[in-house]
């Protein structure tokens, strides 16, 4: 699908419509990279669980196991937000209103960058509180709070991640994040 943005008289290329043709094809072209996306995260973390208990020992397991916790809350604290990201980028797109689009994802972007280096700080600040709270074990805490204060400290590029992937999609594009985490997955399990 080609058009001609109204706002700007600029020429946009797509290489899929989500608004012509066929839904359920373009419904399931668009969702299964989404889907194989998902899948490779998961055995990602899978595959980091069985090499840090094999060759870490039960205290580092316990340890990414009790920060995992933390991490997939925050995870769901970004996925909330870029699904809002995805819905307002995509229903500038599907308008043909590009330079709403450009606005809400530069409105996105300074909002992901503030939320995730706020989380990040605070965060950090309160590793040790958070993994007591969740009832540690002693012999895996010292883990634990390496673990997770390395993990807030790339919380803003994960975020980053995040809200990358949310506008592709938005903008109907989610092969793209799909490609990318095929790369990061084969290059850090090889």
């Amino acid at each position: 699908m080609n058009y001609t943005d109204v706002s700007t008289g600029e020429f946009v290329k797509t290489r899929l419509s989500l608004t012509e043709g066929s839904i359920p094809r373009a419904l399931l072209a668009f969702s299964l990279p989404i889907l194989f996306g998902n899948v490779l995260q998961s055995v990602n973390g899978s595959v980091n669980a069985v090499w840090v208990g094999k060759f870490l020992g039960e205290s580092a397991f316990a340890a990414v196991g009790n920060s995992n916790v933390v991490m997939f809350l925050l995870f769901g604290v970004m996925f909330g937000f870029s699904i809002a990201s995805t819905v307002m980028v995509g229903q500038c797109v599907g308008a043909k209103n590009i330079a709403e689009a450009k606005r809400v994802v530069g409105s996105s972007a300074a909002f992901f960058f503030g939320l995730t280096v706020a989380l990040s700080i605070l965060g950090f600040a309160m590793s040790s509180p958070l993994l007591a709270w969740l009832r540690t074990p002693p012999d895996a805490l010292p883990f634990a709070i390496a673990y997770i204060r390395i993990v807030f400290l790339a919380f803003p590029f994960m975020g980053g991640l995040f809200f990358l992937m949310a506008v592709l999609r938005g903008a109907g594009d989610s092969r793209t994040p799909f490609n990318y985490l095929c790369c990061r997955w084969f290059s850090t399990s090889s």
